[in-house]
Parts: structure tokens; C-alpha cells; sequence
């Protein structure tokens, strides 16, 4: 059954739009990389583009599919069990999870994880569906308000840097657009 799951994501992936595509590397990527610093790690990269946008990153994905995509095209992407990542103590200068937290249900293993690999002074990025967003797909767990975001991080040992929207700042989008999505920066302490 996992198997069967991980394929139907996989295809999905794959089936991006040009608007997508050109959305991601000219906006959205590059907005992303500005907060990130040194060597970074995506977790949950799908297809790998953020990795193959950035340079000194690797990913790391619970999908074997993704994973083997990845290493076709030649990208740096391992992996990992769920809630554990298979690096070193403080291991990643910064981490990018763009569109992951949502579908844990109990986010705390992963997140103690991140702040295990992640050095002193580190960024990590977190990116999460807006209203219209959570609602569309049924294996979003939990939604995430922004005060949420800032919430969960801040608890946990991190300041917060940086809370915004995308593609623009614009509440009147929440219920507007699926691709409308909150982001978090934040700094370990």
C-alpha cells in the first residue's frame, strides 16, 4: 500500500505545470535561498528541483521514488526513515522544508531532528499551505496559521527571523488561490 502511495505522489510530482515551473525557479526559489546560508538541506525536495537550484544542498526524502528521480538527474538526495535523518550532530549550516510539516501528524521526532543536524546559529525555513491550500489535499494533518508557525518554532529553541506569504503578502488570498502559502525563517538559539 505504501508503495502504491509513494508511486501516485511521484507521478503527481512529475506533473507540474510551466506556470509552476517558472513560478518556483524565479520567485519562489530564489526568495527561499536568501535566508539560506553555507550547507543547506531540503527535506522533502520531491523531484529535487530546489536541489538542483541551489548549490551545497542535499536532499533527503521518505520516497524511495523521489529519491531514485533524484539520483538520475544526478542530485544529492538520500533516503531517510521517518523522523530520523541520516547525518551527524550539527551537520547543516541551514534547512529548507517547504510544504512537508502539514502532513505529520505529530511533528515533534522530525523536529528534534532538525535541531539535532542543524549548527548553532543556523536558518531554517519552513514553508506551509495557506487555508485554501490545507483544505485541498486529503493528506494534510495539521494546518498551520502563521501565528502557528511561529509558535511551534519559537517553542522549541528557535527566534523567529521572518514570517511572510507567497507569492505576495495578501490575506485576501488565503481562500483565494491553493498556491498561497505561509514561510518562516528562523534562527536556532
Amino acid at each position: 500500500m505504501k508503495q502504491i502511495i509513494y508511486d501516485e505522489y511521484h507521478e503527481f510530482l512529475q506533473k507540474r505545470t510551466l506556470k509552476s515551473k517558472v513560478y518556483r525557479k524565479y520567485l519562489l526559489y530564489p526568495r527561499l535561498c536568501k535566508f539560506l546560508s553555507g550547507r543547506a538541506l531540503d527535506i522533502g525536495p520531491g523531484i529535487g528541483d530546489f536541489v538542483d537550484f541551489r548549490p551545497n544542498t542535499v536532499g533527503v526524502d521518505i520516497n524511495p521514488d523521489n529519491v531514485a528521480f533524484g539520483k538520475s538527474r544526478g542530485l544529492d538526495i538520500r533516503l531517510m526513515d521517518i523522523n530520523s535523518l541520516p547525518f551527524k550532530d550539527g551537520e547543516f549550516d541551514s534547512v529548507n522544508m517547504d510544504n512537508v510539516l502539514e502532513h505529520i501528524e505529530d511533528p515533534s521526532p522530525m523536529l528534534a531532528e532538525i535541531y539535532r543536524i542543524l549548527k548553532k546559529d543556523g536558518i531554517l525555513v519552513i514553508g506551509v499551505p495557506g487555508p485554501l491550500g490545507f483544505t485541498s489535499a486529503p493528506d494534510h494533518e495539521v494546518f498551520y496559521s502563521k501565528e502557528d508557525l511561529e509558535k511551534t518554532f519559537v517553542s522549541r529553541g528557535y527566534s523567529a527571523q521572518k514570517i511572510f506569504s507567497m507569492p505576495i503578502e495578501w490575506d485576501w488570498l488565503d481562500t483565494r488561490m491553493k498556491q498561497y502559502c505561509y514561510y518562516g525563517v528562523f534562527k536556532k538559539d
